[in-house]
């Protein structure tokens, strides 16, 4: 950049021209008027919520993203499961990266070991 423009200030437009319109390009895709990591985009946007986060992942490791259980009960207990499984990996990997024993979760009991 020239040493004459640093420091300068532009304005830049928010708005689509009808020719980003018509090609489907839309201006605001690619430029939001309160970019990430200030103040005022934390409060509009916030965090993404742990149950959309859990189901998300869930429906990922489904086939087709499609639960095989019908019904409520069954859904249910599926979910129950999947959280208990993901638990125990998380318990798991933290006992292998810390190398703390864990015996108020699993009792005497060790993974196997990574040979």
């Amino acid at each position: 950049m020239p040493r004459r423009l640093r420091g300068a200030t532009t304005r830049i437009r928010h708005n689509s021209t009808s020719e980003e319109i018509a090609s489907k390009r839309r201006r605001t895709r690619a430029l939001r008027p309160i970019p990430p990591g200030t103040e005022a985009f934390d409060l509009l946007f916030g965090i993404r919520e742990d149950s959309e986060s859990t189901n998300n992942h869930l429906k990922s490791l489904l086939v087709n993203r499609r639960a095989r259980s019908t019904g409520l009960l069954r859904q249910s207990i599926n979910l129950r499961a999947y959280q208990i499984l993901t638990n125990i990996k998380a318990l798991i990997a933290h006992m292998i990266a810390t190398g703390e024993s864990l015996p108020q979760f699993f009792g005497n009991w060790r993974p196997p070991s990574r040979t």
